[in-house]
């Protein structure tokens, strides 16, 4: 598939297996082969689709997230209040509700409502950037992964932490709930994995 006009930095395939999205350097998403959507006003750097198909959700160096229609292949709403700094992951949560967004402003973790594109809750706990965030399957709790090292789990709800998972000795990379949701497993550039 060619289109792009810079690097292809992410790439997503809807909950179906009908559709691929990339994000590009180009400040371009692609859907293949149906739709370019255009919205960045920078790299765009990260695209999720929600779990019923109906959103795209991308993130950008622009520090912004769009969420688009996928009936329409037409911008829903914009989320662009918040972050200082450009943003590195969007997640949705399994009912597809909430997308949670985190970035490089260091200590920041957004969780905004699909539907209004307002702003949730925002955690300040991380004391470096947040490199990864995952959803539990059941949407309860949220983990967030960072370069302070630690893993912090959420309680979706309240927006309260209610636990912090330490004992990398380097910067986190990634983090995941397993399919039951009672184990996590970290991954650090302290070349360790963690199962908790």
């Amino acid at each position: 598939l060619t289109g792009h006009e810079h690097l292809v930095w992410a790439v997503v395939v809807s909950p179906d297996s009908k559709w691929i999205v990339s994000g590009s350097w180009d400040n371009t998403i692609i859907v293949w082969d149906f739709a370019t959507l255009e919205g960045h006003s920078d790299k765009v750097l990260s695209c999720a689709w929600s779990p019923d198909g109906t959103m795209i959700a991308s993130r950008g160096v622009d520090k912004t997230v769009h969420l688009w229609d996928t009936k329409t292949f037409q911008q829903a709403h914009l989320c662009d209040c918040g972050h200082e700094r450009k943003v590195r992951f969007v997640q949705f949560s399994p009912d597809g509700h909430w997308l949670a967004s985190g970035g490089e402003d260091h200590h920041c973790l957004r969780i905004w409502d699909v539907e209004t594109a307002e702003s949730i809750f925002v955690s300040r706990q991380h004391t470096n950037w947040v490199e990864e965030v995952e959803f539990s399957p059941d949407g309860s709790l949220l983990l967030s992964a960072s370069w302070d090292k630690t893993v912090k789990i959420w309680d979706t709800s309240t927006g309260v932490m209610i636990m912090s998972l330490d004992g990398h000795s380097n910067y986190m990379s990634a983090a995941f709930f397993s399919p039951c949701g009672r184990y996590i497993a970290s991954a650090s550039m302290d070349k360790t994995v963690r199962l908790w």
